[in-house]
């Protein structure tokens, strides 16, 4: 896939669920923002009705802190991940195929 580094124009925060004491012996599962990159963000499925079910593919500049559970959030809203195309370190890119309106 040829990319234009210029096509990765989108800010997109990189989330990942962790478990935090609550003070009363528990824990409370929250999402911790990772760090915040640049991405090309195109729909594959859209659905236009507000917080329905869509498919996001987001493309970023490679590297190897993405995980299959982990969350994208952009422009306020978080997609699940559904599918990470690691195409290895040769590549300049991966590919994070993200689902909105579902749960985790």
């Amino acid at each position: 896939m040829k990319i234009d580094p210029g096509e990765l124009d989108q800010r997109v925060k990189h989330k990942r669920w962790s478990n935090t004491p609550d003070g009363a012996g528990g824990q409370t599962r929250t999402l911790e923002t990772l760090n915040t990159y640049l991405a090309k963000v195109r729909p594959i499925t859209e659905n236009k009705h507000v917080n329905a079910q869509a498919m996001y593919m987001f493309i970023f500049r490679w590297r190897t802190t993405f995980m299959d559970a982990d969350v994208l959030e952009w422009r306020g809203i978080n997609y699940n991940i559904r599918f990470l195309n690691d195409r290895g370190s040769r590549s300049s890119y991966i590919t994070i195929n993200a689902e909105r309106g579902v749960a985790a």
